[in-house]
């Protein structure tokens, strides 16, 4: 029997590009994943008791692409909450994103992990793949906070 959440579940994730803000970061779902494999997202996941969104943001970055931020201030708030209610693979839950927008810089190299596996994707490209919700709408904003900022 599949579980829905009363409570959308708090979660945070990073929006990572390439400096030309022509690539992203997503990471691709396997069967390990809670989500469903073959679908993208960004590299995010849920804020642990006592951790702010930020720090869970760097936490999850480094546990879904190996990539570990030497300093959270490399990370930009994009300031907007998205919610969305997802099928996973344990039922259906509702989600809360916070998402932090973020350069790659030459010496960050993925690797894949149990649960998914990173991959730079163009942003031309992103209409040909299955998404989790929100994700465009995350890289679009974030795309225009690190163009501002």
């Amino acid at each position: 029997m599949n579980e829905i959440t009363n409570s959308p579940i708090p979660t945070a994730g990073v929006a990572a590009f390439t400096r030309d803000l022509q690539q992203v970061l997503l990471v691709k779902h396997t069967k390990n994943a809670a989500h469903q494999t073959g679908v993208y997202g960004l590299p995010a996941g849920h804020i642990d008791e006592g951790e702010t969104a930020i720090i869970a943001a760097a936490r999850e970055f480094q546990e879904e692409t190996g990539i570990t931020l030497l300093s959270t201030d490399t990370l930009v708030p994009i300031g907007e909450r998205y919610t969305a209610t997802i099928e996973t693979k344990k039922g259906i839950k509702t989600f809360t994103m916070e998402i932090f927008a973020l350069f790659l810089e030459d010496h960050m190299n993925a690797k894949v992990t149990e649960e998914g596996e990173p991959e730079l994707v163009l942003l031309s490209n992103l209409d040909s793949l299955t998404l989790l919700p929100n994700v465009q709408t995350a890289i679009t904003d974030a795309v225009v906070t690190l163009q501002t900022n």
